[in-house]
């Protein structure tokens, strides 16, 4: 059943032909989204997952040089832009987060 997708399958209010939405619908989409977040997050994931559950958040080297950073905008930002976005932020949009940091 999951290799087979009708191939003349449109897409509700468009002109798009998408096969494998043919065998996806509300429900299973749903069931989907509920197994996953069980497997994740659930009574059975807590076991297989590394994820601390009780106490304060864990703080990384990297959290505690951003938040020391948090005094000077601009530092920030381009901080932010050579780890995240490897120097390729505009400087518009480099400008509107300083300003909305500074605020």
């Amino acid at each position: 059943m999951f290799s087979y997708y009708p191939a003349d399958y449109g897409l509700p209010g468009t002109s798009l032909v998408g096969p494998e939405f043919g065998i996806l619908d509300t429900s299973t989409t749903y069931t989907r989204t509920n197994f996953m977040n069980t497997l994740l997050f659930g009574i059975a994931g807590m076991e297989l997952l590394p994820v601390r559950l009780i106490g304060p958040p864990a703080r990384s080297s990297i959290t505690r040089r951003i938040r020391a950073m948090a005094g000077n905008p601009q530092q920030l930002v381009d901080a932010l832009n050579a780890r995240l976005m490897h120097g390729t932020m505009s400087a518009a949009m480099n400008a509107n987060i300083v300003a909305t940091v500074s605020t």
